[in-house]
């Protein structure tokens, strides 16, 4: 039986999260070109109104014909994804640091979809392993790969996917407390009748 996750912040099912299989999954998302905001709502679980008030507050290039491309896409996934560790401005500053003046894509130092994608590549890269000086070396060689960066910018770039990474698996592990803590009051109760 196979075991299925989603790719993280988002409801697209996988058989492993990494970079390539990222990758492929969204060159066929995309192979009709851009989509539609009600197909953002659907890939990555966000609400209308919250993907509408990014773009008005310029987190987001705005559609074209109402049309969102792949960055986009994968920008709205990563404001969703830390958004549930993180403060809005928080999350903008971060990403400024590495694509400047967010509702413009072309000072950006590395775009959306290949962040988000190195990200899923790390995700798979320390699989179940959160140790400081392994999610360090794991960022510094999926930035490896990214040879068109600086040395100083695949080191921000690597900041950035770490980051993204502990708030990620923070934000996981606070779900899974949760869910723990609501089996226990339920033992507690069965106990007490």
């Amino acid at each position: 039986m196979n075991s299925y996750k989603t790719f993280p912040g988002t409801t697209i099912a996988t058989d492993s999260v990494n970079r390539k299989k990222a990758e492929e999954v969204f060159a066929h998302i995309y192979a009709g070109g851009n989509i539609y905001s009600s197909q953002v709502t659907a890939l990555a679980g966000i609400e209308q109104h919250s993907i509408q008030n990014w773009v008005a507050r310029g987190y987001v290039s705005h559609p074209v014909n109402k049309q969102y491309s792949k960055r986009q896409l994968c920008r709205l996934i990563i404001i969703s994804m830390l958004g549930k560790v993180f403060k809005i401005g928080e999350i903008t500053d971060m990403l400024s640091s590495v694509n400047g003046d967010l509702s413009d894509e072309g000072d950006d130092i590395i775009p959306d979809d290949v962040l988000y994608t190195c990200f899923c590549e790390m995700c798979a890269l320390s699989e179940g392993e959160c140790v400081a000086e392994q999610v360090e070396s794991v960022s510094l060689s999926v930035t490896e790969k990214l040879d068109w960066l600086t040395p100083d910018n695949r080191m921000k770039v690597a900041a950035v996917l770490r980051t993204m990474f502990y708030a990620y698996r923070s934000a996981e592990m606070n779900k899974t407390a949760h869910i723990m803590f609501d089996r226990l009051k339920e033992t507690i109760i069965t106990e007490e009748k």
